[in-house]
């Protein structure tokens, strides 16, 4: 596996760490989950500073089995990764900068941060795996926050239409991504 392998890992760990305990730090949990966004970025940075001429490396691994058949899983470092995660990173940083702002008096505010935290938890999935089986389930996972934040004002009706609307909108891209999995 060596170093490379327990990078990915940790970039995809520390955007679960700010869903799974920004809520725990009170008043500073959004900014805790922030500096983790921030972590992250920096991560990103070096790792692509690091690999960016170097091809592409896979690390494959065993998931779980069913009878004979094996499900693996397979990290990716190559360069589309490595841009999307600095993407990723630098977006998701832009959005809970702007959300410490916004979402100051919210007395829902670190459930807020904890859905920004799963959000880019499943982004970083998305990037970072090479199985079309694992990327689903960010994907899904994705579209279950996408829904979450869009709704978050659950007692504004505009709120409530907005993410039906992109819940009915990602269960397109569901049919569609299944299809192209088949």
């Amino acid at each position: 596996t060596g170093p490379d392998f327990h990078w990915l890992l940790v970039l995809l760990a520390l955007p679960f760490i700010s869903f799974l305990f920004s809520g725990y730090f009170g008043k500073r949990g959004p900014i805790v989950a922030t500096l983790l966004v921030v972590l992250n970025l920096l991560l990103s940075i070096y790792l692509t500073v690091l690999h960016l001429n170097d091809g592409y490396q896979i690390f494959r691994g065993e998931w779980f089995r069913i009878g004979d058949y094996q499900f693996t899983y397979s990290l990716i470092i190559d360069e589309l990764m490595l841009l999307m995660s600095i993407v990723v990173n630098f977006i998701s940083l832009l959005v809970h900068v702007f959300s410490l702002e916004y979402m100051r008096h919210d007395g829902r505010i670190a459930t807020y941060f904890r859905y920004l935290g799963l959000f880019t938890f499943s982004m970083m999935g998305i990037v970072l795996f090479y199985d079309l089986l694992i990327i689903f389930i960010f994907w899904e996972l994705m579209g279950f926050c996408s829904y979450s934040l869009i709704g978050f004002y659950v007692k504004k009706e505009a709120a409530g239409q907005a993410s039906m609307k992109a819940f009915m909108t990602t269960r397109v891209g569901d049919v569609c991504f299944l299809l192209g999995i088949l």
